[in-house]
């Protein structure tokens, strides 16, 4: 009786202090992150940056309550807060599938993670956390990322489930060269099957062989006039995008948010006649082109 009390003061203690709130840049069609990690009690902050946009939900947990806030302006900002598990997705109603996001949304379980940090161990990534107040854990997944949005499992470490201070390694020795920044988060499991999630950090790969842009969509461009760019910047800033024709006249020019890391912008090239097209995107004194086709 003593350690089920013990147990769920415990429980109590870490619900009431774990609840935070994680904040959304939405910005030139774009939610930045696009993918948050959050547990029951956390509240979601959506704050304007630039352009026309709402959060709007799409797919739900049951039970959960549906939003709907529109960000237009200077100042502009809505907040929810999770009150069940399970993935909550929604976009931009004004944009729509050009402008997404998720919030993937976990139980409370009875472990403190006091730390958790990636740094670079040569051309590999060690990842390390510190956990404290260990009780029933089975073991830790790392999840891994290219884009910041889709993750996969890279490897697993068993729980010593001590009551006091605990530190775990992990080594990631499989990074792509061609990815410059990196994401990982820990998915942690208790013996009775329930997960909870870690934040989502990033990893600067400095061995990485890639340039500024690391695509461009869709190229050929057919039957539109949207084009996808995902890019890097190692710092906030902002991307000058330039469109010039064949001969060389600038046919529009737009300058997209950039946050650290990667960054997915929207850039609406209006109605263009078919032909081949120059994209030039420059960023912090770096620049890089790419041929478009319109047809």
């Amino acid at each position: 009786m003593r350690k089920l009390l013990l147990l769920t003061l415990a429980l109590l203690f870490i619900s009431i202090s774990h609840a935070t709130t994680d904040t959304v840049r939405v910005s030139n069609n774009k939610f930045t992150p696009a993918t948050v990690n959050a547990t029951v009690g956390d509240t979601i902050l959506w704050i304007w940056v630039e352009g026309f946009h709402t959060t709007t939900s799409l797919g739900i947990p049951a039970g959960a309550e549906p939003w709907n806030g529109d960000l237009t302006t200077a100042g502009s900002s809505f907040k929810y807060k999770l009150t069940k598990t399970g993935t909550y997705n929604y976009w931009c109603a004004i944009h729509e599938s050009a402008m997404e996001g998720s919030l993937q949304v976990t139980e409370i379980l009875p472990v403190t993670l006091a730390a958790f940090s990636i740094t670079a161990a040569s051309n590999n990534a060690n990842i390390q956390w510190h956990t404290v107040n260990e009780i029933n854990i089975a073991y830790y997944t790392i999840k891994r990322s290219s884009d910041g949005t889709n993750f996969k499992d890279i490897g697993q470490v068993k729980a010593t489930n001590k009551t006091n201070s605990n530190t775990y390694n992990f080594t990631d020795k499989t990074i792509p060269a061609t990815d410059k920044y990196v994401y990982y988060y820990l998915d942690i499991a208790d013996k009775d099957g329930s997960h909870t999630l870690s934040a989502i950090r990033s990893f600067k790969n400095v061995f990485a062989k890639t340039g500024l842009l690391h695509y461009v969509s869709p190229n050929p461009v057919r039957g539109t006039d949207h084009l996808m760019l995902q890019f890097y910047a190692d710092k906030p800033g902002k991307l000058l995008v330039k469109l010039f024709n064949a001969s060389g006249t600038l046919v529009k020019q737009v300058q997209l948010d950039a946050g650290e890391g990667i960054n997915n912008g929207h850039f609406h090239m209006g109605a263009l006649a078919a032909g081949t097209y120059i994209l030039q995107c420059t960023l912090d004194g770096e620049k890089e082109t790419r041929q478009i086709i319109v047809q």
